[in-house]
């Protein structure tokens, strides 16, 4: 029998980005990255009335206030309307300008962004969203997993 698993014990959960229906130049909260070995990175979009796509860059810092440059990572996408299959895992190299996602006019869909911390050579990470002309309704949790720190009350990750 598999055990059962008590979420807030076992993963950080930050709400990097609550919903937020903002056009362009959005930013994510900064969150300490280190007191995880990897982060899941959530990007749940919504209503959608916007004619163009999102592109999503993931960034590393040095402060929790500051911003750093991009990294690399992988995801998966589902591109169905409240559908629940991923795609298969795409590798996405710091040294492009992030990744487009083809959002345009299609909601409640979903992106999902793994970046395991022994690749960070900054100690936080935050998010970046650009290239929407529309009203887009999207919002960015992040699960850290491997916590070098467990407890029934977790503490703060954000600045």
């Amino acid at each position: 029998m598999a055990k059962n698993m008590v979420l807030a014990m076992e993963t950080k959960v930050v709400n990097a980005l609550p919903p937020n229906s903002g056009a362009t130049g959005v930013l994510s909260d900064f969150w300490r990255a280190r007191d995880a070995a990897a982060w899941n990175i959530s990007l749940w979009i919504g209503a959608n009335n916007d004619t163009g796509d999102l592109v999503l860059t993931i960034n590393k810092s040095t402060s929790l206030s500051t911003q750093g440059s991009k990294i690399g990572f992988s995801y998966q996408a589902e591109l169905t309307a409240a559908g629940d299959t991923l795609s298969t895992q795409i590798r996405v190299l710091s040294t492009g300008t992030g990744i487009t996602l083809p959002t345009a006019g299609t909601a409640n869909i979903m992106f999902h962004c793994y970046v395991p911390t022994d690749e960070l050579d900054e100690p936080n990470l935050y998010c970046k969203l650009s290239g929407s002309t529309g009203v887009v309704v999207k919002s960015i949790s992040a699960h850290g997993t491997g916590l070098r720190w467990k407890q029934e009350q977790s503490r703060t990750a954000v600045a």
